[in-house]
């Protein structure tokens, strides 16, 4: 591997791992609130919460929680010799997708119930969306040296 490829690859592991890092900060802070009957006051769910039962938003149209599952694809392809940059390509498209559809939630509350993000929601959109730019240049570097996979180096 050349010195390039070298450091290439250095970066990848490293910024794979600040981003699982901070995905997984998220889940033990408060990420979300929600008042479904004013008189019991709000609902706050922390990560965990959220990741065990979001899954069931998507029959309502919500994807962000789709975001979960293709974060670590994206990450996994970042530091794999052998998968190449149309899986990663394709969890970036997949998380871009899922936090615009939050993003959404953000920015229309009234239509979805009033909910509001907490900072382990905040810090899941800066993870999410710093995984989707990460892997999108990444691939961009990958390919602009001319190679097929992340990063070039033997099938593991």
């Amino acid at each position: 591997m050349s010195g390039a490829g070298q450091r290439d690859a250095v970066l990848r592991r490293r910024g794979a791992l600040i981003l699982a890092a901070i995905w997984c900060a998220t889940l033990v802070l408060p990420s979300w609130s929600q008042t479904f009957d004013r008189s019991q006051g709000p609902v706050t769910m922390f990560g965990f919460q959220i990741l065990s039962s979001g899954w069931i938003a998507i029959v309502y149209g919500q994807l962000a929680w789709l975001a979960n599952l293709a974060l670590p694809v994206a990450l996994v392809a970042l530091t794999s010799w052998s998968i190449g940059d149309r899986v990663a390509q394709w969890a970036a498209i997949v998380i871009l997708v899922s936090v615009a559809t939050m993003i959404d939630l953000v920015l229309r509350p009234a239509f979805h119930g009033n909910p509001v993000l907490l900072a382990g929601g905040w810090l899941w959109l800066a993870a999410s969306l710093g995984t989707a730019i990460f892997t999108i240049a990444m691939t961009a570097v990958a390919r602009q040296r001319g190679s097929t996979a992340m990063w070039s180096g033997p099938v593991a």
